[in-house]
């Protein structure tokens, strides 16, 4: 659709698109996918994140072993990032909304065609550190093996080719592609083509990276249960795998389509879904560990204070006994050097005097042994 000649004046209220035969076009609240968008990228921003953070103080406060992989994942988490603060954005000027709800004069703008297109020159280097971050890994746990080293630093000259000439042509499409009208003509024609190629590609690598270490965690000796555990960990990859699928096959129906910006935010959020659900697999393998040390040391304190507590129980039961002793003896002494008054009392009676306190707590062992002195309740 071509806008030349009309005044902005009326272009103000004029849809950026035609819309469909009855149906009237919505400049104020129309249907959108704002929830969908939001949601999305706040709930998996926040998971992942989550374990972003969680692997890099594991590896680098606790195991002081920080590597490549774990740089790399880091950039991919930040490229992530800013895919959905672009796509957050588009929110205000029309992404998830059918082309006949946005106002044409907000499309007129070389700048706001160009941040809602921004998304396109961040996935591909979203998913490169990705898929790096990934590779980086493998090699440093299974890099024993030959056939995983020749894999990986194949796939990393690969995908370095393939993303960096990606990048570059989807940078010129974000040059020359600024309207709706470019879009009809020159390189721009080619986007359809380019972008199904891109997403097959796409497809193909998750899947050769997420079988690459499968033969390796066979062939491990460890309990069935840690196998088990290890391989639903990498599997886990499989889930962005399948999301790949699920984008090339919307993104083949639905570029051509007239309503971009409607489709547009369907595809995103599924790039979204995708790139973080990779993310956060590649961050699992280290968090099983981590999790292992931390049930470990959770184990140790809990056996420490357990014993601590058992022995402040036994030395307080024990000082009390030694002072009961103590006491017991300090009192029969003094009993047994009273005058002699007190001891001619104490062998007449035969009992101990209750009205003199000094006296009442204690009796010499000796004199008690015999039981001639005991009074006659208490004789054997």
């Amino acid at each position: 659709m071509s806008f030349d000649g009309i005044p902005d004046s009326v272009l103000e209220n004029f849809p950026a698109g035609a819309p469909p035969e009855g149906v009237t076009p919505n400049f104020i609240n129309p249907p959108n996918h704002d929830v969908l968008i939001i949601t999305l990228n706040t709930v998996l921003l926040t998971v992942m994140w989550t374990t972003v953070i969680l692997r890099l103080y594991a590896k680098g406060r606790i195991l002081r072993t920080l590597g490549w992989d774990d740089y790399t994942s880091t950039i991919a988490a930040l490229g992530s990032t800013a895919h959905s603060v672009f796509e957050l954005y588009g929110i205000h000027l029309g992404y998830g909304r059918h082309i006949w709800d946005i106002r044409a004069t907000t499309l007129l703008e070389v700048s706001n065609v160009r941040l809602l297109s921004a998304t396109s020159i961040v996935y591909p280097v979203v998913i490169y550190f990705v898929k790096l971050s990934i590779l980086l890994l493998y090699l440093r746990i299974f890099g024993v093996y030959r056939f995983v080293r020749f894999s990986c630093y194949f796939a990393i000259v690969l995908f370095t080719l393939f993303y960096v000439a990606y990048l570059g042509v989807q940078a010129a499409l974000l040059k020359d592609c600024i309207n709706l009208a470019s879009l009809e003509v020159g390189v721009c024609k080619d986007l359809y083509a380019l972008t199904i190629f891109q997403s097959a590609f796409n497809v193909v690598s998750d899947i050769f990276v997420f079988l690459i270490p499968i033969p390796c965690i066979l062939k491990l000796q460890v309990r069935t249960g840690r196998k088990i555990g290890l391989l639903i960990i990498f599997l886990a990859g499989f889930v962005a795998c399948g999301v790949s699928i699920a984008r090339l096959v919307t993104t083949a129906i639905t570029l051509n389509s007239a309503d971009k910006f409607w489709y547009a935010s369907l595809n995103g959020s599924l790039t979204c879904v995708e790139i973080n659900v990779a993310i956060t697999a590649a961050c699992m393998s280290t968090l099983l560990g981590v999790l292992a040390q931390v049930k470990r040391y959770g184990s140790s304190v809990y056996k420490s204070l357990r014993s601590r507590l058992y022995e402040s129980r036994s030395g307080s039961a024990t000082a009390t006994s030694s002072q009961g002793i103590g006491k017991s003896g300090n009192n029969t002494a003094e009993a047994f050097n009273a005058p002699p008054s007190r001891k001619k009392t104490l062998e007449k009676t035969n009992y101990i005097p209750l009205e003199d306190g000094a006296y009442h707590s204690a009796v010499s062992t000796e004199y008690l042994s015999n039981s001639d002195n005991l009074p006659l309740w208490g004789r054997p």
